[in-house]
């Protein structure tokens, strides 16, 4: 999961959600604007993908993302049994 910080005609970040598959290639599973980078706007984002998706995602093991304090408390709150890992 990686934001963009205000680069489209908008002037809204933009989270863009990644997936991998097995075969180690990517692909975009998600993304939308949001009107900012508070912890309230990653849960409501965070909620309609979970909602979205109707898949048990309790299964889902780790969360890769940026160091952004909102994303970090909003998947611990949505998403508390992954493991979440910081790019570098």
């Amino acid at each position: 999961m990686d934001n963009t910080y205000k680069m489209n005609r908008y002037k809204l970040p933009l989270l863009h959600i990644v997936g991998v598959t097995l075969w180690h290639t990517t692909f975009t599973f998600a993304y939308c604007f949001m009107s900012t980078e508070g912890s309230m706007d990653y849960t409501w984002a965070l909620e309609a993908l979970k909602d979205a998706l109707h898949i048990n995602l309790e299964q889902l093991n780790v969360i890769v993302t940026d160091n952004e304090d909102g994303l970090e408390n909003a998947i611990e709150d949505i998403f508390p049994n992954a493991k979440h890992q910081l790019c570098t």
